[in-house]
C-alpha cells in the first residue's frame, strides 16, 4: 500500500479515498500525501486514445450499402473535475484495453447511426458535415462517461456494388470534354497575343535607337561637368590641409605645454595641503590612543573589581546553588571527555554474539554505562557521593519542618537539569541521524561534497559515510551538540514553565483553548530565547557536520576553531547569520512541540499516572507533527549558516528571502524537505527528551518535595 508522498506525471491522475475524505479526492498531474492503511490511492490514464472506428455494409438513406472507415482521438477529461469524477466511477480499476473497447462500441455505433441517415452523394463529396455530425453526437454521449473527443475525421469509403465508381465516370467524361474545349481555345488566344507581341517589339526598336541618340549627347554634357566638379575638389582638398596641420601644430605643441604647467601647478599645492593634513591627523590620533589607554585601563579595574565582590557575596549567599551550577557545567565537560578518544579512532571493529545489539546503538550504549559508572569511580577513589552532595546542598536551604513548594529558583535549576540531562542523553543516541539529516539538507552549499559525489538519499548516505571518512564519523560534531543541546533543551524546559506560569497563571483549567493557546505561546516564547543564548554553538555544529573528507582536506579542525574562524572572518554578527529564519522556525517547532505536548497530557485523566510508554507514544507523535511544520525553516537556517566564514564569491544568497526564492527556483519546492524521513527518525530522540524529562524531573523533585 503507497503511504507518504505520491506523484504520478501529466498524464496520470491520483485518486485518494478512505479517511478525511466525505468523497475521493482527485489529483490530476501532481502529488498527494496519503497516510498508510487508513487511505488508499489510484491512478487512472489521462493519455490520449486512437480509435479505428470500423462500419463495413451499412445501408444509407437511399438503401445503398457502403463501407466507412473513420479515426477519432478520445481521452478521459483531466482539467474538469466532474467530468473526472465520472470517468472515475465508470473506470477506475479498469484496463487501458477495456476502456478503448468501451469508446469504440460507442463510436461506431453513432457512425453507423449518421450513416443511415444521410445518402452516398452527401456523405462522398461533404466528409466534412458527415464528421461533424459524428463528433457531436458521440461527444454528449462519452462525456456521460467522463470522455472527451478530441477529434474525428472520415478516413476511408467504399462499396462493393460499384455506385461510387458509376458517379465518378459521368464526371470523368465531363472533365474530359471540357479539356479538349479548353485546348482549342487556349492555341487560338496564343496566336493572337504572338501577333501583338510582335507589332509591340518592332515600336520598341524604334524607340531604342531614338532614346541611344539622346542619352550619347547627356553623356558628353556630362563629362564636361565632372571636369569642373573635379577642379573644385582639389582646391577645396588644399584648403582642409592648410587647416589641418594649423590643429596639428595646436594639439601637438601648445596644449601640451599648458597641460604641463597646470599639473605642476596642482601637484605643488596638493603636496603641501597633504603634509599639513597628515601633522594635523598624526597629532590627533596620538590624543584619542592616549584617551582611549587611560579609559580602558579604568574601565577594566572597576570590572573587576565589581566582579570579584559580586562572585564573594554570590558564593556566600547560594553555596547550593553554586555546587548544582558547578555540577550542571561539568556534566557535558565529563561525557564529552568520556567520547573523545572514540572520535580520533580511524577504524573500528565490533564483535557480537548475535544476542545483543551492534552498530551505532552499541557504541552511544558502550558512552552511556561509561558516563554513568563516573559517579560510583569518584566515590571509590575520594569517598566524596556526588549524587548525595548535590541532594544534601540542595537541602540545606529547605524547610522541611512545613509543608510548602519549591520556591522559583530551586524549581528552576531542576527544570534546568532535567532538561539537559534528558537532551545530552537523547542527542548522543540519535547523532548519526542527524548527521545524515544535515548533510543532505546543506551539500548543495558545501564545498568539501562536490555535485557527483552529493548522496542520492538518506540510505545512500548511511552506506557511503563509513567507507568514505569511517563509522565514527557518525559522531563528528556530537560533542559541539551535546554542548549545545544541554543547555538548550535546559534553559526550554526551564523557561517553558516560567513562561506557562505568567501565560497560564490565572486561568481555569478547564478553558481547553486558552490552556491550548497558552501552551503554544510558552512553548514558542521559551525557544526563541534559548536559541539567542546557544546560537552559535548551533553554526558550529552544522558546519562540523557538513566539514567532509579527510582529516587533511577538513576545513575546522574542531569546535573553537570553528567559531574563531568565523569570528575572524565576518566578526560577531557572523555567528548568529540565519539568526532571523532560525526564530521563525524554532517558534513554529517549540510551539507544536510543548503545546502539543502539554496540552495532550492535559487531555489524560491521571497525567502523572500515565505508563511510560503511553508518554513516548504522545511525545512521538508531538515531535513528528513539530518536525514537518518547521523543516522548511531549518533547511533555509542551515543554509545560511552554511554561508559564515566564506568569502564574497562563495556566498550563495544575499539573504533569508533570497535564499527561499533560490531554493524554490533552482531545486524545487521538495528541496524544502531533503532529509525529512531522517527528520522523522531523528525525532525519536525528540521524543525521547519530553519522556526523559518527566522522569528524570520526578527522581529529581520527590528528594526535596515534602
Amino acid at each position: 500500500m503507497s503511504c507518504g508522498f505520491v506523484t504520478c506525471g501529466p498524464n496520470e491522475a491520483l485518486v485518494v479515498s478512505g479517511c478525511c475524505y466525505s468523497k475521493p479526492l482527485l489529483v490530476p498531474g501532481g502529488r498527494v500525501f496519503v497516510w498508510p492503511f487508513v487511505q488508499q490511492v489510484q491512478k487512472i490514464s489521462l493519455n490520449t486514445m486512437t480509435l479505428q472506428v470500423e462500419s463495413p455494409t451499412v445501408y444509407t438513406c437511399q438503401g445503398v450499402p457502403i463501407s466507412v472507415t473513420g479515426i477519432a482521438q478520445v481521452k478521459i477529461q483531466g482539467q474538469n473535475e466532474e467530468m473526472l469524477s465520472t470517468a472515475c466511477e465508470q473506470f477506475l480499476g479498469k484496463s487501458d484495453d477495456e476502456i478503448h473497447d468501451i469508446a469504440l462500441v460507442t463510436l461506431e455505433g453513432h457512425q453507423r447511426a449518421i450513416m443511415g441517415s444521410m445518402t452516398v452523394e452527401e456523405i462522398y463529396k461533404d466528409r466534412k458535415k458527415f464528421s461533424k455530425e459524428v463528433f457531436e453526437v458521440a461527444s454528449s454521449d462519452l462525456v456521460n462517461m467522463g470522455i472527451t473527443v478530441v477529434s474525428y475525421t472520415l478516413k476511408d469509403i467504399r462499396d462493393e456494388e460499384g455506385y461510387l465508381q458509376a458517379l465518378g465516370m459521368a464526371r470523368t467524361a465531363e472533365v474530359k470534354r471540357d479539356a479538349r474545349i479548353g485546348e482549342a481555345e487556349a492555341r487560338r488566344d496564343a496566336q493572337i497575343r504572338e501577333a501583338i507581341a510582335e507589332e509591340q517589339r518592332m515600336a520598341a526598336q524604334m524607340a531604342y535607337e531614338l532614346q541611344a541618340a539622346k542619352t550619347k549627347q547627356r553623356i558628353m554634357e556630362e563629362q564636361m561637368q565632372v571636369k569642373v566638379v573635379e577642379r573644385s575638389q582639389e582646391i577645396a582638398v588644399q584648403e582642409q590641409e592648410m587647416m589641418r596641420r594649423e590643429r596639428e601644430l595646436d594639439a601637438t605643441v601648445r596644449r601640451p605645454a599648458d597641460a604641463e604647467k597646470f599639473r605642476l601647478e596642482k601637484m605643488a599645492e596638493a603636496n603641501k595641503l597633504r603634509l599639513v593634513m597628515e601633522a594635523e591627523a598624526e597629532a590627533e590620533a596620538i590624543k584619542i590612543r592616549g584617551e582611549a589607554e587611560a579609559y580602558s585601563i579604568e574601565a577594566r579595574a572597576k570590572a573587576e573589581a565589581e566582579q570579584m565582590a559580586k562572585k564573594a557575596a554570590a558564593w556566600n549567599e547560594y553555596k547550593s546553588a553554586a555546587m548544582i551550577d558547578m555540577m550542571l557545567d561539568t556534566l557535558p565537560k565529563v561525557a564529552a571527555e568520556v567520547a573523545a578518544p572514540l572520535s580520533q579512532a580511524k577504524k573500528i571493529t565490533m564483535v557480537s554474539s548475535g544476542n545483543g545489539t551492534i552498530g551505532a546503538e552499541k557504541l552511544t550504549e558502550e558512552v552511556f554505562n561509561i558516563v554513568q559508572r563516573v559517579p560510583d569511580l569518584v566515590k571509590n577513589l575520594t569517598g566524596v557521593d556526588i549524587a548525595k552532595s548535590v541532594h544534601a546542598a540542595y537541602s540545606e536551604s529547605v524547610d522541611f519542618g512545613k509543608p510548602q513548594e519549591m520556591d522559583a529558583y530551586r524549581s528552576f535549576l531542576i527544570d534546568f537539569l532535567a532538561g539537559g540531562l534528558s537532551a545530552a542523553i537523547a542527542k548522543t543516541a540519535v547523532a548519526p541521524l542527524e548527521r545524515v539529516k544535515l548533510l543532505l539538507q546543506v551539500q548543495h552549499t558545501s564545498k568539501q561534497i562536490r555535485p557527483e559525489q552529493q548522496y542520492k538519499g538518506m540510505i545512500d548516505a548511511f552506506v557511503r559515510i563509513p567507507q568514505e571518512t569511517g563509522f565514527l564519523s557518525f559522531y563528528r560534531g556530537n560533542f559541539a551538540n551535546v554542548i549545545r543541546y544541554f543547555p538548550t533543551q535546559a534553559l526550554n524546559f526551564a523557561f517553558k514553565d516560567k513562561f506557562k506560569a505568567f501565560f497560564l497563571g490565572d486561568v481555569p483549567p478547564d478553558a481547553f483553548w486558552r490552556q491550548f493557546a497558552g501552551n503554544l505561546a510558552a512553548g514558542g516564547a521559551a525557544g526563541a530565547t534559548s536559541l539567542l543564548f546557544v546560537y552559535p554553538l548551533d553554526l558550529a555544529r552544522t558546519r562540523l557536520a557538513a566539514d567532509v573528507g579527510k582529516s587533511e582536506k577538513r576545513e575546522f579542525k574542531g569546535i573553537t576553531d570553528c567559531i574563531l574562524k568565523i569570528f575572524k572572518s565576518d566578526g560577531f554578527f557572523g555567528l548568529y547569520r540565519g539568526f532571523n529564519v532560525s526564530v521563525q522556525g524554532i517558534v513554529i517547532y517549540r510551539a507544536t512541540y510543548f503545546g502539543f505536548y502539554d496540552t495532550m497530557k492535559g487531555m489524560l485523566s491521571d497525567p502523572k499516572s500515565t505508563p511510560l510508554y503511553m508518554n513516548f507514544i504522545i511525545a512521538e507523535i508531538v515531535t513528528t507533527m513539530a518536525g514537518i511544520v518547521s523543516y522548511p525553516f531549518d533547511t533555509v537556517r542551515r543554509r545560511m549558516m552554511m554561508q559564515s566564514g566564506r568569502s564574497k564569491a562563495d556566498i550563495m544568497y544575499k539573504n533569508t528571502l533570497d535564499c527561499w526564492v533560490k531554493i524554490t527556483r533552482n531545486e524545487g519546492p521538495g528541496a524544502f524537505f531533503k532529509g525529512a524521513f531522517s527528520n522523522i527518525l531523528r525525532g525519536t530522540g525528540g521524543a525521547l527528551v519530553l519522556t526523559l524529562y518527566d522522569t528524570i524531573k520526578d527522581s529529581l523533585g520527590k528528594d526535596y518535595i515534602p
